[in-house]
């Protein structure tokens, strides 16, 4: 919470399941925007045992639309944040195909 109240430090929230609010989010006219360094990406899907459509659109679809427009926007880095939910509660790894 302190880094968040830096003068250098820009928070956004917006609906990033949807390609406009990801524009507006880089370009809305609020001081700093059109000009981040760099971006973290720290949403996630957080309930376990899905189906594939939830994990396509709010994992994979979402952070490939973050991703292009921080590249369309020029942004020097882009960091992606996975979430904990590639491992089982028995703490054991999760294989590539499981329905997490």
């Amino acid at each position: 919470a302190d880094a968040l109240a830096k003068d250098n430090v820009e928070y956004m929230q917006g609906n990033l399941t949807n390609a406009s609010s990801i524009e507006r989010i880089y370009t809305e006219d609020v001081p700093g925007s059109g000009s981040f360094n760099i971006v973290f990406n720290l949403a996630a899907e957080t309930m376990y045992s899905q189906p594939e459509e939830v994990y396509k659109e709010k994992v994979l679809d979402l952070s490939t639309m973050c991703a292009a427009e921080a590249v369309k926007q020029g942004v020097q880095r882009f960091v992606e944040v996975s979430t904990a939910q590639v491992y089982d509660s028995n703490k054991s790894r999760s294989k590539e195909d499981a329905n997490c």
